[in-house]
């Protein structure tokens, strides 16, 4: 429909025909028009009876005219009738291909759209705010008057309505010497925008042209073949750079060692971000991260000289990065070494660590008469709380309340701490799946625990318990499982006492545990490890093997 739109285009007007003349070169052109370019050759008050030929603005063939001047032309019918179709055909909504190519034909960028236009045709004051402006007209309309004022009827169709513009912008695509008339040509030898009028009769008249689309893609390539010409340069530019940086590198000296911004590294339960710094930044080509596991100031000098035990990140070109698929709750040693063309510098060794893995209690094994919180972190004696069904994997024993972490841990190195408020009587632990659920965590040989009744505070396995001496104050249990190094510690945080480890030759996965006899317990799962518990060896084991007074009377519990 475009294509055909444009067939039926006025090369002057650059309407739609409108009463088309047919010229005996076969192209046609509006009656209105071809009388225009009769006007505009005369002289200022001459009639134009004595203009007796015009050249066609299409071919520049000279048409002759008799005594009866335009008239004695024929009309065009054939065209018109198509046109009359084509408008018909148009007018059928806002989706025609009449109405896109109105909104193509100008579209006001968006600091236009966003002025206020009054409508130029309301006889209020003020004027209301116009939704339309007429190309054709050059008036911008409110809804009322457009309604008014644009039928949807012939010859209204053929008008071209954007979004509302100012007469600013409007007057900038007419032409500078025809007052009304559009820019649609382009003077080669004045390097000006001209229209139709300037060609035929105007001082542009014996002047080079060509048509605007013509021009632009002229002025395209230039502008494409010069910005191919500058790429190319800078490519030149570029290269005598790189040779002058290699000139310069072989001058060079080994760079300053790195150093890690501590202060600056973070970190997740499986990833630690390193941040660093370089005095000659400039000079270093690459850096390199290396990292391995922790285990001990004592074998820290024999680690290092060991390179099978690093992981080795190269060729990184900035000052920061993140290492994944770490152990969760594991202090690492990380090393930044800077490169360059001289040698290489490391910076001193630096120990980071991953937090803990996080956790929250499982809903699906906690006992009946156990209120867990609604972010899964605390757990409460509830007698009233009945409403659970009974499943294999549910804690049930008769008298003490349990509940289980929603991990299974099989690897690394993890610690969480437990809130007991005031609870006086509760048991803490790890436990295989196959821990039975209906006794006391501890009792058996698949679980392991640090306990309080009352005033007495013990660790159980298998049945066997040992006194431990505490602080009755104790109101905050860190537990520290070692998975791979087959340790299970329990620490006084607030004091940064170690209080016991159980020595665990691990086969199965485990999951902490929680029973409560009274009140409540909160967890804090996701911890960094707290620094004292670097050297467990340095803490004194407040434990001594000897009866606990819970052997022979364990109902006591109850």
């Amino acid at each position: 429909m475009e294509t055909l739109e444009s067939e039926l285009t006025c090369p002057i007007c650059l309407e739609l025909f409108e009463d088309p003349l047919l010229l005996p070169c076969a192209h046609s052109l509006c009656f209105s028009c071809a009388h225009r370019i009769l006007v505009s050759s005369c002289s200022s008050g001459e009639s134009i009876e004595p203009i007796t030929a015009f050249q066609c603005p299409t071919c520049r063939y000279v048409i002759s005219l008799n005594h009866r001047g335009l008239d004695g032309l024929k009309r065009n019918v054939t065209l018109q009738n198509i046109i009359d179709r084509f408008q018909k055909a148009s007018v059928s909504g806002s989706n025609s291909p009449s109405e896109s190519r109105r909104e193509r034909t100008y579209r006001p960028s968006s600091a236009m759209s966003s002025e206020r236009i009054a409508c130029q045709f309301c006889e209020q004051d003020p004027p209301r705010d116009a939704v339309k402006t007429c190309i054709t007209c050059e008036v911008s309309y409110c809804d009322r008057c457009l309604r008014a004022t644009h039928p949807n009827k012939k010859p209204f169709t053929s008008h071209r309505l954007v979004e509302p513009v100012s007469d600013m912008n409007l007057r900038g695509i007419t032409c500078l010497d025809h007052e009304n008339e559009k820019v649609n040509m382009y003077c080669v030898s004045d390097d000006q925008l001209i229209c139709a009028l300037c060609k035929l009769v105007g001082r542009h008249r014996d002047h080079q042209v060509a048509s605007l689309n013509d021009r632009f893609e002229k002025l395209k390539k230039t502008l494409e073949m010069n910005l191919t010409n500058l790429v190319k340069r800078n490519s030149e530019l570029e290269n005598q750079m790189a040779k002058l940086i290699q000139i310069c590198q072989q001058v060079e000296v080994s760079p300053n060692p790195p150093s890690i911004r501590e202060e600056l590294c973070t970190a997740s339960d499986d990833t630690i971000t390193v941040h660093w710094i370089s005095d000659d930044e400039f000079s270093i080509s690459s850096y390199e991260l290396q990292y391995t596991i922790f285990t001990g100031q004592a074998n820290f000098i024999s680690l290092y000289n060991s390179v099978d035990s690093w992981m080795i990140v190269p060729n990184i070109k900035q000052n920061h990065y993140t290492v994944h698929g770490l152990q969760s709750g594991t202090r690492y040693i990380f090393i930044v070494k800077a490169i360059n063309q001289a040698g290489s510098r490391s910076s001193e060794p630096t120990r980071l660590k991953t937090n803990s893995q996080p956790f929250k209690l499982d809903p699906k094994m906690t006992h009946k008469k156990l209120k867990i919180s609604n972010d899964g972190l605390q757990m409460e004696k509830d007698e009233s709380s009945l409403k659970k069904s009974h499943t294999p994997e549910r804690f049930s024993g008769t008298g003490c309340y349990g509940a289980a972490g929603n991990i299974f841990i099989d690897s690394g190195c993890h610690y969480w701490e437990v809130v007991m408020g005031s609870s006086t009587w509760y048991a803490i632990g790890i436990a295989y799946k196959s821990a039975p659920k209906n006794e006391w965590i501890g009792k058996n040989a698949s679980s392991w625990v640090f306990s309080r009744c009352n005033s007495n505070f013990v660790v159980r396995h298998n049945n066997k318990e040992m006194l431990v001496d505490v602080p009755p104050q104790l109101k905050r249990l860190g537990v520290l499982l070692d998975y791979d190094n087959n340790m299970l510690s329990f620490y006084d945080p607030v004091n940064s006492l170690h209080l016991h480890t159980f020595d665990v030759t691990f086969i199965l996965p485990v999951c902490p545990t929680f029973t409560i006899w009274n009140k409540s317990l909160m967890i804090m799962s996701g911890l960094p490890a707290p620094d004292f518990i670097d050297y467990p060896e340095q803490q004194e084991c407040n434990c001594r093997p000897k009866e606990s007074p819970y052997v022979s009377g364990m109902k006591a519990c109850h």
